[in-house]
């Protein structure tokens, strides 16, 4: 068990360093896909993130044709019950043979026109929703009989929040593109930001909790809270959502009209 659990930790890890070293969402997700096929083992997986609604879905898939699931997708979610997308998503791991009786999969255009011609015997999902959108992945197994093990289960469902952090924190690293990466360093210099507190903010307006920061950076929530007080201090604000708004609406400013702020009264964290 401790061995297990060390492994485990190792993994997290591993997945953490991704999220912060890899230079784009598809780099990122090829090693990540390439990590949980060591780890778990799968024959066919696809991410699907919406960070905004602003923003593009963007999908990365293994194993499938890319193009054909970008055009079926949403008519094949489409016929999808709600209770049933309830059921095969959330933030806990789901396998579709213990949520899908195999009447109702027949139904199903995704089963009979993607899945099956894909020898695909079981599928696990799993899915979060946040402010800005969702995220979420799925690895599936081909071949007669070919099922997950309640260990891979485990292991995949300690993993995920890992996973959910790296793209996040990668998400908010790359901003939308390079004007909003030049934009928020602009921003943040403005104020004056340390590398620690512009880390910092920019998980915070990405909807990520203190202890979610302190788990992806590798520091303690203390930390994270103390870097927090200062990032208030210096853009002026005393919530996390006037963070959130402040940063938007003066990344559209000239960053030669940006001025430091001075602190004022004490701020809540």
């Amino acid at each position: 068990m401790v061995r297990r659990l060390d492994s485990r930790e190792r993994a997290m890890g591993e997945i953490a360093e991704l999220g912060q070293l890899c230079a784009d969402a598809g780099i990122f997700r090829a090693e990540l896909f390439d990590r949980l096929d060591r780890w778990i083992g799968f024959d066919l997986a696809s991410i699907l993130a919406v960070h905004s609604p602003e923003e593009d879905p963007s999908m990365y898939v293994r194993g499938y044709d890319a193009a054909v699931v970008e055009a079926h997708l949403l008519s094949y979610m489409a016929e999808f019950e709600p209770y049933e997308l309830a059921a095969v998503a959330g933030d806990r791991v789901k396998v579709d043979t213990e949520v899908l009786p195999l009447a109702r999969r027949e139904q199903l255009s995704l089963y009979r026109e993607l899945l099956w011609p894909h020898r695909v015997s079981e599928l696990t999902t799993i899915v979060w929703r946040n402010r800005q959108g969702a995220f979420g992945f799925h690895l599936a197994r081909t071949g007669r009989g070919r099922r997950f093990r309640c260990e891979e289960l485990e292991t995949l469902e300690v993993l995920a929040p890992a996973i959910k952090l790296a793209e996040a924190y990668l998400h908010a690293r790359m901003g939308s593109g390079p004007q909003g990466t030049r934009s928020f360093d602009a921003w943040a210099g403005g104020v004056r930001l340390t590398k620690s507190e512009r880390a910092v903010a920019e998980l915070v307006v990405r909807g990520l909790q203190n202890r979610e920061i302190a788990a992806l950076l590798g520091v303690s929530p203390l930390t994270v809270r103390n870097h927090l007080g200062a990032v208030f201090r210096k853009a002026d604000v005393t919530t996390r959502a006037e963070l959130a708004f402040v940063s938007a609406s003066e990344r559209r400013v000239d960053p030669a009209k940006i001025r430091v702020r001075s602190p004022t009264s004490r701020r809540r964290r």
